[in-house]
């Protein structure tokens, strides 16, 4: 157990009374038992993505800053004492209150004592295991569960293959040693491997009732295409380690009146990619989309069908609003009152996965999205993420304000009944305006130092501030230690070299180590760029590396910084977030001034990647930005806006997200074709299809196909 800071206890003879001294007592010790469930290199992830964070509360660091658009920015009245949440009830799946609040107690710990936001991303490891790279303040808590859990079930539908949750606890601890794996991460036994990981507990997941021949349905409906040619599937492989599948939360309505709060929020699942666009250019990347296309239609629809399933993705929807809630309360110096709140969950009973064993195929296994050789084991890859920006926040609707005292008394008698344990404890359901909503309410207490009397935040960052100068910078050991338990003997000897290790530390998401390498260099040495003409800034908003990015940005780098190769008009960061759907890394550097009108040499802006890469996330958080840029057209090539765009990559999902906010589907490029014909050119029927089922006069596909048809033949 750490011990208790000397300072953080006032002596006895300068509190009121015994009992506040047992209180401050316990408070200071549940503190330092929060710090034992991490192992050292955690503790200085923790402490360094907390020092940096561009979410830190210090004045210097914020008066720098722009403020995410909506709740964030437009919350002013916070003289209430209580706060009572109003969202939409799913039936199948109702949420549990305990859980409700046990969200609530580790967001308010991660957000006011560590500056973290939630967020999940699988990253491969060098032996193919995957670590499950979590914010530390989120390590061992029930929200890292929920997205473990989610993330998990998203890449073993992807994938075909499943193990539960117990089995790949405890083959995470032995498979090395049954694999016999050496230095490099190869494995040396002679063993049936697949035979291993069958026997402990990998499975076909369509051995699972829910999912009995979901991948037996031919999801395609374009008679030239066949995904499983061997040629579309040597494409795709070849580029399977730089794809992958990820879920973004956004909330999409906020009304409110006085101290209560109706939203409702959304999730789209969304293919990322993670390389420049010299190793995949957009002509194969639009192959790749077709394929993607058809495997993301299977998860979708498959993907809610186990009621556990539902219920975490409806948890996640919470997180969703909690997270940006909680940050506009504490801008408002207002913060949960934990004490009010139901029991805390048991420390075993929070404890999460660092890392993920490896999947393999077996020869009978049905998923064919992917192809391996027979015995090779691989890692997954993915992420959650939600977006803290939100609408505007508009007053709540008649219903809402004529029952506000109805509301309040279902919120206030909720607990008054029955305080003892139960297996479940039901939120109150109130219908108002049509639909159902659950009554989600906690008290808040004011967040400042209190006299004589110390809260948790105060106990927790007494501890933060001990460790810091203990743990921060690593020494060269640590460093060693940390890149040869990520990338395997041989590349961690190459990582000594600063320049190489900077740029893997980057890559990887490895914060302390940068932050310790970037205390042993010059910023020019930091700054330089790559063979390629990319920089260290181009890789952090690649990978999403949002605590590399801020100590960039608090480094005073530029955040505009284009690559530069031949030209001066290269790709700034966020052209590359916006392509790679780094959802919170597009909002953090739009919340350094980053310029969202530049464009790169075909003359697109950060929108345009959004859209061509079906990137419905970065799109919302650009628009609510500036919703002008609907309309932007590209500044060269064929001024495409948007919607033409993702017509010519085929990105439905975008589409319809387009139409939904009025996109003017009239327009044409520098060559006049339009939606239908851009598909058309491309081969996207599914596009073509959806703008059929849309029914527009002006948009006839059947007459546009036609006169393609006879224009074609005049020509030929």
């Amino acid at each position: 157990m750490l011990k208790l800071p000397k300072k953080g206890l006032p002596r006895f003879d300068q509190i009121q009374d015994k009992e506040t001294y047992l209180e401050n007592l316990s408070v200071q010790r549940n503190a330092s038992v929060f710090f034992e469930k991490y192992d050292r290199s955690e503790v200085q992830e923790l402490l360094t993505t907390a020092l940096v964070s561009w979410l830190s509360a210090k004045d210097d660091v914020r008066s720098q800053l722009d403020i995410p658009c909506g709740i964030m920015s437009q919350m002013n009245n916070v003289s209430f004492s209580t706060a009572i949440l109003l969202t939409p009830v799913d039936p199948v799946a109702l949420l549990d209150y305990r859980e409700v609040h046990q969200i609530i107690r580790e967001l308010a710990v991660g957000i006011y004592c560590f500056n973290q936001i939630p967020s999940i991303s699988l990253e491969a490891n060098y032996d193919q295991s995957s670590s499950c790279q979590l914010p530390p303040a989120y390590y061992d808590t029930r929200i890292g569960q929920i997205l473990i859990n989610i993330d998990y079930m998203l890449k073993a539908l992807w994938h075909g293959i499943y193990m539960p949750k117990e089995k790949r606890a405890r083959f995470s601890e032995l498979w090395r040693t049954i694999m016999d794996i050496d230095p490099d991460g190869k494995p040396q036994t002679n063993k049936d491997i697949f035979a291993e990981f069958s026997a402990a507990g990998l499975v076909d997941i369509t051995k699972d009732p829910d999912f009995n021949g979901i991948y037996d349905e031919d999801m395609n409906e374009d008679p030239t295409y066949d995904p499983n040619s061997p040629e579309e599937k040597a494409v795709f492989m070849k580029y399977a380690e730089n794809i992958m599948l990820k879920l973004t939360f956004s909330t999409i309505q906020v009304q409110q009146c006085e101290n209560v709060f109706i939203f409702e929020t959304a999730y789209w699942l969304t293919n990322a990619i993670k390389c420049n666009q010299d190793y995949l250019d957009i002509c194969t990347y639009q192959r790749l989309q077709q394929r993607l296309y058809l495997q993301k239609k299977v998860i979708q629809k498959h993907f809610e069908k186990k009621t556990d399933l539902r219920k975490g993705i409806g948890y996640l929807k919470l997180i969703c609003f909690l997270t940006p809630f909680l940050l506009s309360l504490k801008k408002k110096m207002k913060v949960p009152y934990l004490d009010s709140l139901l029991p805390l969950f048991s420390d075993d009973k929070v404890k999460t996965e660092r890392e993920l064993p490896p999947f393999i195929y077996g020869r009978d296994f049905k998923c064919q999205h992917f192809h391996y050789k027979e015995d090779q084991y691989f890692h997954v890859h993915g992420g959650i993420e939600f977006d803290i920006s939100t609408p505007s926040v508009e007053n709540a609707l008649e219903d809402f304000k004529n029952n506000l005292e109805k509301i309040r008394d279902c919120a206030a008698n909720t607990f008054v009944e029955d305080l003892g344990y139960k297996e479940h404890y039901s939120i109150p359901v109130m219908e108002l305006n049509g639909k159902s909503y659950y009554v989600i309410c906690f008290e808040l207490e004011t967040f400042y130092h209190q006299l004589y009397k110390t809260k948790w935040w105060g106990a927790i960052n007494e501890i933060v501030n001990n460790l810091k100068p203990k743990r921060l910078p690593l020494t060269d050991a640590q460093l060693h230690e940390q890149f040869k338990k990520k990338f395997g003997f041989k590349k961690a000897m190459k990582c000594k070299s600063i320049p190489f290790g900077m740029k893997s530390a980057v890559e990887r998401g490895l914060s302390a180590v940068f932050h310790t390498f970037s205390r042993k260099t010059s910023s020019l040495t930091i700054n330089i760029s790559d063979e390629a003409g990319y920089a260290i800034f181009h890789h952090a908003a690649l990978h999403n590396r949002v605590s590399i990015i801020c100590q960039l940005c608090n480094a005073s780098f530029n955040v505009n910084q284009r690559r530069f190769v031949m030209s001066s008009q290269g790709p700034t960061p966020l052209h590359l977030a916006a392509q790679a759907c780094s959802l919170e890394t597009t909002i953090c550097l739009l919340c350094f001034k980053a310029d969202y009108t530049l464009s790169e040499k075909r003359g697109w802006m950060p929108i345009h990647f959004a859209a061509f890469y079906d990137n419905i996330g970065i799109i919302i958080a650009l628009c609510r930005k500036d919703p002008s840029l609907i309309e932007a057209e590209a500044t060269a090539e064929n001024q495409c806006t948007p919607l033409l765009l993702a017509a010519t990559s085929g990105a439905l999902d975008t589409i319809q997200y387009l139409f939904s906010l009025g996109a003017n589907w009239r327009k044409t490029d520098i060559k006049g074709n339009n939606i239908i014909h851009l598909s058309v050119l491309t081969f996207h029927t599914e596009v073509l299809k959806h703008i059929i089922e849309l029914n527009i006069a002006e948009l006839p596909v059947w007459k546009t196909l036609k006169c393609c048809s006879v224009k074609a033949i005049n020509e030929g």
